[in-house]
């Protein structure tokens, strides 16, 4: 992750990202939208699927579709695992 693209995230992002990078090295595999969301604060699966979303659009995670728990965060830069 470089300087230059660290501030394109917001502050709950930030705090998504890094959730998701422990839970995946702690249990081998990412947390599903409502951990996230208890994690964060957030209520609804609809408000973490949302900010999901932007960081997948972001390029910092990828999806696989139709698949729970499958979150990837990447380097934003090449698009590799981060």
């Amino acid at each position: 992750m470089t300087a230059a693209v660290a501030p394109l995230l917001s502050r709950r992002q930030s705090r998504i990202l890094a959730y998701i990078r422990a839970h995946h090295a702690q249990h081998g595999y990412a947390p599903s939208l409502r951990d996230i969301g208890a994690h964060v604060g957030l209520s609804t699966p609809s408000a973490v699927a949302y900010q999901v979303r932007e960081l997948e659009r972001m390029g910092w995670i990828r999806r696989a579709p139709g698949v729970a728990r499958a979150l990837v965060v990447l380097n934003p830069d090449d698009g590799r695992n981060a």
